[in-house]
């Protein structure tokens, strides 16, 4: 089971309830679809190393989400072939156009292992 570290204060149903969560604890989960929800919602995040492999409709094409370089790195030494994203590329990626998202995936495809390191958008 993934731990998780809450960044905003949560309530969570328990086995004995509702329990009041607040900022900076550790958690587990069950529910995989409520550790997603909450991550999008920038309530929490994983603290073990996890990575999530999506088929993305706006791209139609698989590619690898992951918290951080280092995950980044460990998904490259392992030879995945499909397009890594980091968490901070996400957010730089975020409000950009779906033209422009599937330019930068077709930049990752060709060059493994390139970094979204700016986003500016004419």
């Amino acid at each position: 089971m993934i731990r998780y570290r809450t960044k905003a204060s949560l309530q969570l149903q328990t086995s004995q309830g509702i329990v009041e969560v607040e900022p900076g604890r550790v958690i587990s989960l069950a529910d995989e679809r409520d550790a997603i929800r909450l991550i999008n919602e920038r309530k929490i995040i994983p603290i073990d190393p996890v990575s999530w492999l999506i088929f993305s409709e706006i791209l139609q094409d698989f590619l690898w989400a992951v918290p951080d370089e280092e995950a980044r790195e460990r998904l490259l030494a392992q030879g995945v072939k499909e397009a890594i994203y980091t968490e901070a590329e996400i957010d730089l990626l975020r409000r950009a156009s779906k033209e422009t998202l599937r330019q930068v995936h077709e930049a990752k495809k060709v060059f493994t292992g390139s970094r979204v390191q700016e986003m500016i958008e004419k």
